[in-house]
């Protein structure tokens, strides 16, 4: 995961720490959310607000859709983990 973050553009620990937090977002998505509310689009919305809650980096500092073309990338790549 880290190497897609960095094909994106983002910096080599930047890109990790936003995989760590990706993949406890991903696995708790399913504690945190009302069954009724647990579609793929609410998963992959749960998974760029949390990458922009835990990112160090202030969001003026971003180019617009940083994490909205991270965050499918991520969800391609954690809904191939067991």
């Amino acid at each position: 995961m880290c190497a897609a973050a960095v094909e994106e553009g983002w910096d080599a620990a930047l890109a990790q720490r936003l995989a760590d937090v990706a993949v406890r977002r991903w696995r708790s998505f399913e504690r945190r959310t009302r069954p009724n509310k647990r579609t793929p689009q609410a998963r992959l919305q749960d998974l760029i607000q949390g990458l922009r809650q835990a990112s160090p980096v202030d969001e003026i500092y971003l180019e617009p859709g940083d994490f909205e073309r991270l965050a499918p990338r991520f969800a391609g790549l954690l809904a191939e983990l067991p």
